[in-house]
C-alpha cells in the first residue's frame, strides 16, 4: 500500500504571479510514502493536508504524481505538478466494488 499526502487548500504567494504558480495547490500530491508511514500530528490533522491510502498499490506506482512540468528553460508560470486529485469529485464507489481511486480522482493538467 502507498500513502499520499495531498494538499487540501491552495497555498498562495500574493507578491508574485510566478511564485504563486509554483505554490502547491488543492489536490497536488506533496509526498508519496509506504504503508504505515509515521505522519506528523499536523499532517494527520487534515488541514491543510489529507492522507490518501491506496491498498495494494506500491510506492513506485504513485511516484509519477510527484512529476513536475519539464521545459528548457522551465516555464515560470507552469504549475508545480503535472497532475492533481480532484477533491471535489463525488465518491461514487463503495468497499464492495471500488474502482481504482487513483484514476477516479486524478486530473492531468
Amino acid at each position: 500500500m502507498c500513502e499520499l499526502l495531498v494538499r487540501m487548500v491552495d497555498k498562495i504567494n500574493p507578491t508574485s504571479p510566478e511564485l504563486n504558480a509554483q505554490c502547491m495547490k488543492r489536490g497536488d500530491v506533496v509526498s508519496v510514502c509506504p504503508d504505515g508511514w509515521a505522519w506528523s500530528a499536523k499532517e494527520q490533522a487534515g488541514d491543510p493536508w489529507y492522507i490518501l491510502k491506496f491498498p495494494g498499490d506500491p510506492v513506485e506506482n504513485a511516484q509519477p504524481y510527484l512529476a513536475a512540468p519539464e521545459g528548457d528553460p522551465p516555464d515560470p508560470m507552469a504549475p508545480r505538478r503535472l497532475a492533481y486529485f480532484n477533491l471535489n469529485a463525488p465518491a461514487v464507489f463503495n468497499e464492495a466494488s471500488p474502482p481504482d481511486p487513483m484514476l477516479s480522482y486524478l486530473v492531468v493538467k
